[in-house]
């Protein structure tokens, strides 16, 4: 008796045999089982004993060793084998082919759309300074609910621009860095970076229409829990596709989520930060990434991409441009 190749389709007793796995003794009726490696001997003497067959393990004449089924149990033994190789066939599940869905495709290698990010708000606020509500500029951009709510809705673009002071915009240039190239090389720069805007731009609605009355919140920090959240959704929905149940999905999902929690605690509950504002980012950007996850098969084609980033940087540029229309010429 040899031993076949783990790869060996069994279906039932005798593929066992003929694969040379076992063989049954002409004489005594007795089986003798040759599992072909030590994983798949443990898992064939646990059906044995979860079938309260009795056996013995010997060490057979070429060195390795066998299991011996007496007579009376050969056939049952050989049958639960069987039946345990063809349930568990296809466990663990391989990974899907990234050619043929999202997961674990690399849409965008490339970190340049994400650092023309980063650089971007850098260098408006370069321009605008730290926020003071006594310029004009700051003033016309900034997220004030009570002027949102009366139907500036181009607000919740600018805002997201806006900071107030140095570490404030260095925190989000390096999240939006991180982040936006993460959903880059899932979705492509172009759909990542447009998401991430419009996720920006609804968490600020939320929070400006649910509220207090005239509250101000300024900065890219929304946008940067939405891209967070659509990490953490796109996540899921690929751990749940790779291993098909909640458990699984879980053991593999709580670091990521944590972290989240932490980054979350970090940046999110200083003194002056809109906890509010980072909720409902964070909130629709789970629904928002689990979309394209769950229906796209493939990053959408470069001109469509390079079509969406263009759209989100003109789409901020017209915003600003409606906030400054208002402002009095000097």
């Amino acid at each position: 008796m040899t031993h076949a190749p783990d790869s060996a389709r069994i279906e039932s007793a005798s593929d066992l045999i003929e694969a040379g796995l076992a063989m049954i003794d002409p004489e005594t009726g007795d089986a003798t089982i040759a599992p072909p490696d030590p994983k798949r001997a443990l898992r064939w003497l646990a059906t044995l004993g979860a079938a309260a067959i009795p056996y013995g393990i010997e060490e057979s004449a070429w060195g390795s060793w066998v299991v011996r089924v007496p007579a009376d149990h050969a056939e049952q033994a050989l049958g639960e084998i069987a039946a345990y190789e063809q349930v568990n066939r296809n466990w663990p599940p391989a990974p899907q082919s990234a050619a043929s869905t999202l997961d674990g495709l690399e849409a965008s290698g490339d970190i340049l759309p994400s650092l023309a990010v980063s650089l971007g708000l850098v260098g408006f606020f370069l321009m605008t300074g730290p926020f003071d509500p006594r310029v004009s500029a700051c003033a016309a951009g900034a997220g004030d609910s009570a002027k949102v709510i009366a139907g500036e809705w181009w607000r919740a673009a600018t805002a997201l621009t806006l900071h107030a002071d140095v570490p404030h915009v260095l925190g989000n240039a390096v999240c939006c860095l991180f982040f936006g190239h993460a959903l880059c090389r899932r979705f492509g720069f172009g759909l990542a970076w447009a998401m991430i805007f419009l996720v920006g731009v609804a968490g600020n609605l939320l929070a400006e229409h649910l509220g207090a009355p005239g509250q101000v919140s300024i900065g890219a920090s929304t946008a940067v829990f939405g891209a967070l959240g659509m990490l953490a959704a796109a996540q899921f929905v690929r751990n749940f596709r790779l291993y098909g149940n909640l458990k699984s999905v879980w053991a593999r999902a709580w670091v990521a989520a944590f972290a989240g929690v932490a980054l979350l605690s970090l940046l999110g509950t200083g003194p002056r930060a809109d906890l509010r504002a980072h909720f409902y980012g964070f909130a629709v950007g789970v629904g928002a990434g689990a979309v394209p996850a769950l229906w796209l098969r493939r990053p959408p084609p470069e001109a469509v991409q390079i079509f969406l980033y263009v759209g989100m940087w003109g789409t901020v540029l017209a915003a600003w441009m409606r906030a400054l229309a208002d402002l009095p010429p000097r």
